[in-house]
């Protein structure tokens, strides 16, 4: 099997599909078998630069750097195209980030085909971490703290209202953001969308909205003027209420009609029983309405915002935006030498046992409960 892939050629600019300012692109033959012949004995570990003269190294004259390396590894067919990417990158620039995913190819390497080759290197490429990267962090883009988290301390449901969701929908001003789409679930239409705390988590127990004064959200399209919130407990009690939004909600300047909305939840009589709630666009209305930045805020206790995770004043359920994270490496290699399995990856070692002792020979201690590497 062959496959080819248009990558930008090193050093030469101005050629890509007549734009100025572009890269020259070719077409190159990428690796999609699973044999590794290594060009030189550190071939993918720390500041060796032999893997650029590898006459096998498909990306030897490519443009491999910061801007380009993570756009590349998605266009990457195999492991073993992945390694030649990510040795040029660490050849390039030794640093921790281009040693930690060179580690990883060979890993998947063997773990794809078998190669013994590549398990060896893998090790020497793990350890080759944390002896010269020991600090080293990547960072990629993720989603803001949540407060309380789905499937951990609720679910999200439609109520048997028959909605459609779509709790990955981007729109123009906050994103992502929950798309409600009506059902017939009940007859006629409703759209619905239902936050139910599980007996398993800690966050939505029974009695949970005691703690706060009040629900907040973002909305927008509903089909009147109006948002209807329920609460209940998996049944009785159970209370719904129609609120304005020219009493409970504020444009937001600078959108396309989104409307901050606050709930009194003195509003509901039974608060100390309440497991779930909803919001909704009222019975009857065909809608498809979006919602976002789901919290609860106002303490009601007196001793502190209940489940307030990063101190922020809200606990969110649902939020909109992103922040960029950054991870330290050397307990990602902790990790994958453990528990490899937990990332779809063969262990290297006969055991977990064997690979303790390994990590205990290198000079570091792989903790799996706090999944922290430190040094002995």
């Amino acid at each position: 099997m062959r496959y080819l892939c248009m990558i930008p050629l090193l050093g030469l600019l101005a050629a890509c599909g007549g734009g100025e300012g572009g890269y020259e692109v070719d077409q190159v033959e990428l690796p999609v078998d699973y044999t590794l012949n290594l060009y030189c004995e550190n071939a993918g570990i720390a500041d060796s630069t032999c893997i650029l003269d590898d006459p096998e190294n498909p990306y030897a004259r490519s443009l491999v750097n910061d801007e380009t390396k993570f756009q590349l590894y998605d266009d990457s067919p195999s492991a073993k195209s992945d390694f030649y990417l990510w040795a040029t990158a660490l050849a390039r620039n030794p640093i921790g980030e281009n040693q930690y995913y060179t580690a990883l190819s060979l890993h998947d390497l063997y773990t794809q085909g078998g190669s013994e080759v590549a398990r060896n290197q893998a090790k020497r490429a793990y350890r080759s971490l944390l002896d010269n990267y020991f600090d080293s962090v990547t960072f990629f883009v993720g989603s803001l703290t949540l407060d309380l988290l789905p499937d951990v301390d609720f679910i999200f449901g439609e109520f048997g209202s028959g909605s459609i969701l779509n709790g990955g929908y981007e729109d123009d001003d906050f994103s992502p953001v929950f798309e409600v789409e009506n059902g017939l679930g009940y007859g006629v239409p409703m759209a619905l969308l239902s936050l139910s705390g599980l007996t398993s988590g800690n966050g939505m127990l029974a009695g949970f909205a005691a703690n706060y004064t009040d629900l907040v959200f973002k909305i927008k399209n509903l089909p009147t003027n109006s948002v209807w919130v329920k609460f209940a407990s998996y049944g009785d009690p159970q209370e719904e209420f129609e609120f304005d939004l020219g009493l409970y909600a504020e444009d937001i300047d600078g959108t396309t009609g989104w409307k901050q909305v606050t709930i009194p939840l003195s509003t509901f009589p039974n608060l100390d029983s309440y497991t779930e709630f909803a919001i909704h666009a009222g019975f009857g209305n065909v809608a498809t309405f979006l919602v976002t930045d789901i919290a609860f805020t106002g303490d009601e206790t007196g001793n502190g915002l209940v489940n307030d995770v990063d101190g922020n004043g809200f606990v969110y359920l649902y939020r909109s935006g992103t922040q960029l994270i950054s991870l330290e490496l050397r307990h990602l290699v902790g990790r994958n030498l453990y528990e490899p399995a937990s990332q779809n990856l063969l262990q290297l070692y006969l055991n977990q046992a064997q690979a303790v002792e390994a990590m205990a020979q290198w000079g570091y201690i792989y903790d799996p409960v706090d999944e922290e590497l430190s040094r002995l």
